[in-house]
């Protein structure tokens, strides 16, 4: 069974809801994860500027941290 990084980078369609579910609460971590599956193209077309909204709410995020 596979977990946390493994499990994104082999089934990462898979992880995407639970992706989205982490970003949305705030997870800086899986902002950035959430771009890079937009800028490859994972599970679908890639969308750069997709990619670029969730790396700058990552951004924007760890700027608020103290």
């Amino acid at each position: 069974l596979m977990s946390g990084n493994a499990f994104v980078q082999a089934q990462p369609w898979m992880a995407t809801p639970r992706l989205l579910t982490l970003a949305r609460q705030g997870n800086v971590t899986a902002m950035r994860r959430i771009g890079e599956l937009w800028k490859q193209g994972v599970g679908g077309n890639a969308d750069p500027e997709e990619a670029a909204r969730w790396f700058a709410r990552a951004a924007a995020g760890e700027a608020k941290k103290p």
